[in-house]
């Protein structure tokens, strides 16, 4: 009967103090409650971001791979620059960056002429060759700079002229010995073949009269068509 009041006794002082705490017991619930409401929460919306940027990289990648990819194209740069060879760089690459790929001007470049003609923002093409003057060929005139009306403003529509595409003096009627293809050296009178490469192979000439010093042409052939040669 006695150990019935001792538990019945504890029982009472135990809700006696469950009263007094009451309120720290309902607060401290509703923490824990909100605390895990709070951590499912974060959970769920980490997995649910988590997804999400998953889902954009996924479609990024599929518009990525159906983009069209830049065309790869050849560009041919010799002459006075540290590295001549051919370079391949993505269509609309300009003129620096192929000057960049072949280490810049050398010291036998003539720079003043090579910023005088050439235009670096210029958008390259495909199986473009350049070719930068030394200073060598612009004294002796093998490569010749032309008259031309300087234009300042920008907004000239003709085309400036460039040493990319090169143009001989057959449409004037006359062949340049230092610059002419071998077809177009057979295409004078009494020129062959192997004669027109004997041409080429012994560039560059400081006057068409080292054709007959250089024992290349017999002098009738060389009074036949000195008036159609020129530098």
């Amino acid at each position: 009967m006695e150990g019935f009041k001792g538990i019945l006794k504890k029982h009472k002082k135990l809700l006696k103090t469950l009263r007094k705490r009451s309120l720290e017991i309902i607060f401290l619930a509703i923490a824990s409650s909100l605390t895990i409401a709070s951590f499912l929460f974060y959970k769920q919306t980490s997995e649910t971001l988590q997804n999400k940027i998953l889902e954009i990289e996924q479609e990024s990648l599929e518009e990525l791979e159906k983009a069209p990819k830049p065309q790869k194209i050849y560009v041919d740069i010799s002459g006075a620059v540290e590295k001549p060879d051919v370079y391949t760089v993505s269509e609309g690459a300009r003129l620096i960056d192929v000057l960049i790929l072949a280490g810049g001007l050398s010291a036998k470049a003539d720079r003043d002429f090579f910023y005088r003609n050439f235009n670096l923002a210029q958008p390259v093409f495909d199986g473009q060759k350049i070719y930068v003057p030394s200073k060598y060929e612009v004294w002796r005139g093998i490569i010749k700079e032309p008259k031309r009306i300087f234009d300042f403003t920008g907004y000239n529509k003709k085309p400036a002229a460039t040493y990319n595409n090169p143009k001989t003096s057959l449409s004037k009627g006359l062949v340049n010995i230092n610059t002419a293809s071998r077809e177009e050296l057979e295409a004078l009178p009494g020129i062959g073949r192997i004669t027109a490469q004997k041409i080429i192979d012994n560039r560059p000439y400081s006057s068409i009269e080292e054709l007959l010093q250089k024992r290349i042409l017999r002098k009738s052939v060389f009074e036949a068509i000195k008036k159609r040669l020129t530098l």
